[in-house]
């Protein structure tokens, strides 16, 4: 609804409404709006109206056609019905609300201004010409045109030319990038200027040469960022476009042709256990199948005893098999450049992701459905340690998966931080005291839970769960609010960043802080931050346990060329490193899971 500018209030709120909107009959005679635009010269947008009043009006407006900004000041509006126009000098938008269906997106709202004298909206003239509305067309990143060159030309004042660095662009104008000398050959430059003889070349096309005026200067990243308005023509969005996915076309198949994985590429040793894994998983898969074709008419609980036999006669030497070929393949890979990762690696799911993938864990992990890898549902999936899949062989890789060194670690750690906290309540109930403990990167919280379930009335604890993902915490306040019917463990489910975690000054006193599976992901200056803000939130004799996986995680070239899930490895040493910061008295040990697959760091205040 449009809002009221008249100076005077309607009487009621029958009139107020009247006054604010008339719905336009679509059987009469239609309402049209005429707005100008600051280029082309005399350009104009018309548009039907869906209502109006004598203090406004609505129309709708494709998104790529552009969206007027809410209290853009705008002139010369033009109503026009059958033959008769009327004009309102004045105006401002007053909403542009996006619209969810099919063609339309915004549905823009002005509001007529009559009192000129005081509505600020006046024409003012601040580089010699008219100040027209802030209409934002659709403006490209010029990222969207990949590798393809994008360069501006232009005549300055000293009759040379210059070349420079397009980085975004609309219909009717763009931006480009002065760097070092360029900068100070632009001190000439003026907002207002009119430079001429401006080209924009996309790959070995001009698509613009004309003048153009400059409306804008802005530093960015040791760089002075230009805006310039075209003046003689605009640009064609669609054929840049065009232009930047043809020469993308041709720069990927080159790259392709070039890095496919022929030849003395990859060595043939690699290809040699690919091609041994490949035949060994379809002949498996063959032979489950028949399986699957005699259990179909079976009843399902007793159908689900018999896979279930099945796949535990097959498991061990199924693992056996497979610890093998990818202990070989993790030697063979763990030294090689990022490019060359990526070239075996594609190499590797081409011939064996049809198969892998059959594996809900490896799918999950693969397709990232939450946006991250390690998410709280595949985390939960491991300490299930199932039988997952639709098919026998999917089964069997999850059950294997699960069988793995990181797997293990992941179990492994939970029960450790269980014990670990069981043992500390114990002290704290001796002395009638309440345990404060917070878990930084919580998840699923499922060693909480179990904590809670061992608990047998006589700890009392104060427990703070933190998660930048509000999915995890909300799953584990559903689980936790279970256990915690008596009302003994008091917890707080907090959903923010590390980012602001590391931010904040207070000290919150806690007896024991823990994060299991962060630190993986973050670099050595992050975690040094981290552990510093975490110190200082522990009461004096309060512990600090934060976990890292280390270089010898024999199940890497699993987790990276099977699931894409990459982790930031780290031995002791680096993670002594991080105490660096830590500038009151402590004493810090490690704790080795998996004979050092994965190592907790321990600081004690």
């Amino acid at each position: 609804m449009v809002l009221d500018a008249s100076p005077g209030k309607p009487k009621n709120e029958t009139d107020k409404r009247k006054s604010q909107r008339i719905k336009v009959d679509q059987n009469s005679a239609k309402y049209y709006v005429e707005i100008p635009l600051p280029v082309p010269k005399d350009a104009k947008i018309k548009k039907e109206i869906v209502d109006i009043s004598n203090e406004g009006l609505s129309f709708l407006m494709p998104e790529e056609e552009g969206v007027f900004l809410v209290g853009t000041p705008l002139v010369d509006i033009t109503v026009v019905k059958d033959n008769k126009r009327s004009y309102f000098p004045q105006a401002r938008v007053a909403y542009s609300k996006r619209l969810y269906g099919e063609g339309i997106n915004y549905k823009i709202g002005l509001q007529f201004v009559k009192d000129t004298h005081s509505s600020g909206l006046e024409r003012s003239d601040t580089i010699g010409q008219t100040r027209y509305p802030r209409f934002r067309l659709p403006r490209y990143d010029i990222e969207q045109l990949g590798s393809v060159s994008k360069i501006i030309t232009f005549k300055n004042k000293t009759g040379t030319y210059g070349s420079y660095e397009m980085i975004n662009f609309s219909k009717y104008g763009l931006a480009f990038r002065m760097r070092g000398n360029e900068v100070e050959e632009s001190a000439a430059l003026r907002v207002g200027d009119v430079v001429h003889e401006l080209k924009v070349i996309i790959g070995h096309k001009k698509v613009y040469e004309g003048r153009a005026s400059i409306v804008d200067f802005r530093e960015h990243d040791n760089a002075l960022i230009v805006g310039v308005k075209l003046e003689d023509s605009w640009l064609e969005v669609d054929k840049i476009l065009y232009l930047g996915k043809s020469e993308n076309i041709k720069n990927d198949l080159k790259t392709f042709l070039r890095d496919l994985p022929v030849g003395d590429k990859i060595g043939g040793e690699f290809k040699q256990i690919v091609a041994d894994m490949r035949y060994y998983l379809e002949a498996i898969q063959s032979k489950l199948k028949d399986a699957e074709i005699r259990l179909a008419n079976v009843g399902s609980s007793q159908k689900h005893k018999i896979e279930k036999g099945m796949l535990q006669a097959m498991i061990g030497q199924f693992s056996s098999s497979m610890d093998h070929w990818f202990i070989t393949l993790n030697k063979m890979t763990r030294n090689l450049t990022k490019e060359a990762h990526e070239l075996h690696k594609r190499y590797f799911q081409k011939h064996l992701h049809h198969l892998l993938l059959q594996s809900p864990f490896v799918k999950r992990s693969v397709e990232k459905p939450l946006g991250y890898g390690g998410d709280h549902v595949t985390i939960n999936m491991i300490y299930d340690n199932a039988y997952d899949g639709h098919t026998l062989l999917g089964k069997l890789l999850s059950k294997y998966t699960y069988s793995l060194d990181a797997s293990r670690v992941v179990r492994l750690r939970k029960q450790c931080i269980k014990s670990i906290v069981l043992e500390k309540m114990k002290e704290f109930d001796r002395t009638k005291r309440t345990m404060e403990i917070f878990s930084v990167g919580c998840g699923s919280a499922r060693e909480i839970e179990e904590i809670m379930k061992a608990n047998d009335g006589s700890f009392h604890a104060e427990i703070s769960l933190l998660d930048f993902d509000e999915r995890p915490l909300y799953y584990a306040e559903k689980r936790l609010s279970q256990q915690n019917k008596n009302g003994i463990t008091k917890l707080n489910f907090l959903n923010k960043s590390i980012r602001a975690l590391v931010k904040e000054k207070r000290k919150d006193n806690y007896d024991l802080i823990y994060s299991l599976g962060l630190a993986d992901y973050f670099s050595n200056t992050t975690c040094k931050m981290l552990v510093r803000s975490l110190f200082n939130k522990l009461k004096q004799n309060g512990t600090l346990i934060i976990g890292q996986y280390s270089t010898g995680n024999s199940s890497r070239c699993y987790m990276e060329f099977v699931g894409e899930w990459y982790l930031i490895y780290r031995d002791t040493d680096e993670l002594s490193k991080w105490l660096d910061v830590i500038k009151e008295p402590y004493k810090s040990s490690f704790y080795p899971i998996l004979k050092g697959t994965y190592n907790f760091l321990i600081v004690r205040k």
